[in-house]
């Protein structure tokens, strides 16, 4: 895309972070993406396939819905997959989902943003803190399972030491 000219390529990017993650490139989120002019009933829409067959049909089509002060809807999010309604306890289950299908999380996506668009309130990976880099590295080698599967392992292993002081 060509660089700016006020044709709206920063507010398509910053459509699509918000229907896929909740909060804008620049930061922006709950009722602060609203329009001055239409102060309710916010929606976005963001449908992609994780590829195509050998036919040249798309394989596992997903359509990502959120919404903002919807009359109907509230806020919610409504993930379909091949047409079928996915159902979660809450927003922050279907985000988790999002991510996964994604394959990415929200700090990715800016970063990516950031090495060819206006980096507005982004840190881009030269300028992250130690800490930033490793969440990012981790999250981009998604080594954040290893980790978790880390955690899990040290509880078990301290929830049985405890049983054996317990026996012993």
């Amino acid at each position: 895309l060509s660089p700016s000219n006020g044709a709206g390529k920063s507010t398509i990017r910053s459509g699509i972070c918000w229907n896929l993650f909740g909060v804008t490139p620049n930061g922006q989120k709950g009722d602060s993406v609203l329009s001055w002019f239409e102060p309710k009933n916010c929606v976005a829409k963001t449908k992609f396939c994780e590829g195509f067959s050998p036919e040249g049909k798309p394989v596992n089509e997903v359509c990502i819905t959120r919404y903002r002060k919807h009359d109907k809807y509230e806020n919610a999010i409504m993930i379909e997959v091949n047409g079928t309604k996915q159902d979660f306890s809450d927003n922050a289950a279907a985000q988790e989902v999002i991510n996964g299908l994604l394959g990415f999380d929200y700090q990715i996506f800016c970063s990516l943003l950031t090495s060819g668009g206006n980096g507005k309130k982004l840190v881009p990976f030269p300028l992250m803190t130690d800490t930033e880099r490793k969440e990012f590295m981790d999250s981009l080698l998604t080594l954040e399972y290893i980790n978790k599967a880390k955690e899990l392992v040290l509880d078990d292993v301290k929830s049985i030491n405890n049983s054996i002081k317990q026996i012993e």
